[in-house]
């Protein structure tokens, strides 16, 4: 399965539920995956065991989001998908 190879897939509230398990298998396919989250602890288990890209954020602070976007921007490039 490598449906996903050469995509990159930014998963915003990534470290449970639908998004963590679309993150599983975005990487299970090839893909690289950058998980947002608020939580630290939660953001650090879903890095080490899917072997994503974890990025702490608070998506209700402006300023943070906006680094946000710059950074995505200058460490990732282009993202082809977004959940």
């Amino acid at each position: 399965m490598e449906e996903f190879t050469g995509k990159k897939l930014l998963v915003v509230g990534g470290t449970s539920g639908i998004g963590r398990a679309v993150a599983a298998l975005v990487r299970r396919g090839g893909g690289e995956v950058v998980v947002i989250g608020r939580r630290e602890e939660r953001l650090a288990e879903v890095v080490e065991s899917l072997g994503v890209i974890g990025i702490a954020t608070d998506l209700n602070d402006r300023a943070a989001v906006a680094s946000l976007c710059e950074r995505l921007g200058h460490e990732h490039g282009d993202i082809d998908l977004l959940v």
